[in-house]
């Protein structure tokens, strides 16, 4: 069972860096699939690209799955992606079925509540769909390992927000005990409002430090594959 951590094409592809400090390809071939609003979907890739970088450095194979395919324009950032502008949570739960369950990831990244929370929905309503539309996405990939993120700062909601990411936990305490491969991660912990560009969504520092936070949270993820723990 995980414990809560810190922190392009559908074809079977693997990342390649031309960095000479990356690392040898080893272990597991681990298909990412990223869910979430318009901060997964990202300005040129946004998290993504920070995040395959960090990933190829240090030699973890890998292929991002979704029906999005844009992004970078960096041929060797993989562009596929769950990241849909404008969703509430109910939203990127209606589609599950036509998302995950033909894709079958081996890792769901989801961020979702920032629309919800935006719209003043209210605040025991956000954490109840987040559990339903995590309960959904188990059910269509059952093998699926499901990293529940934070949301980052939102200029004016932040009280809100607060609240949104406190419950959370509780949210995935209860999965996790009923056998369920889901964990916390808190990827937005480092995200202040100096690293959004428009009060909502991350400049270029703000994605840097989500794509290095679900790089280090994809870690455990990782070593657990490899060693055959459940």
């Amino acid at each position: 069972m995980l414990a809560a951590c810190s922190g392009g094409s559908d074809t079977a592809t693997t990342s390649t860096s031309s960095s000479p400090t990356s690392a040898v390809p080893t272990g597991p071939v681990l298909k990412l699939m990223a869910l979430g609003d318009s901060i997964t979907a990202g300005n040129g890739g946004g998290y993504r690209v920070k995040l395959q970088r960090d990933l190829t450095a240090g030699g973890r194979r890998f292929t991002m799955v979704g029906s999005q395919e844009d992004g970078s324009d960096d041929p060797a950032i993989q562009n596929g992606h769950e990241g849909h502008p404008g969703f509430w949570i109910e939203n990127l739960a209606e589609q599950v079925d036509v998302w995950i369950r033909p894709r079958q990831p081996d890792v769901v990244l989801l961020m979702a509540g920032t629309n919800d929370i935006l719209n003043d929905s209210p605040s025991n309503a956000v954490p109840n769909r987040l559990s339903e539309l995590i309960d959904k996405v188990a059910a269509a990939a059952p093998n699926a390992t499901i990293l529940v993120s934070a949301v980052p700062s939102l200029l004016g909601k932040d009280q809100a927000r607060l609240a949104y990411n406190a419950a959370i936990p509780g949210v995935v305490s209860p999965k996790q005990a009923a056998g369920k491969k889901v964990a916390f991660v808190d990827v937005a912990a480092g995200v202040q409002l100096t690293d959004l560009r428009d009060g909502v969504h991350p400049n270029e520092a703000g994605d840097e430090k989500l794509g290095a936070a679900w790089a280090k949270a994809l870690d455990k993820v990782y070593d657990d594959e490899a060693s055959g723990r459940p």
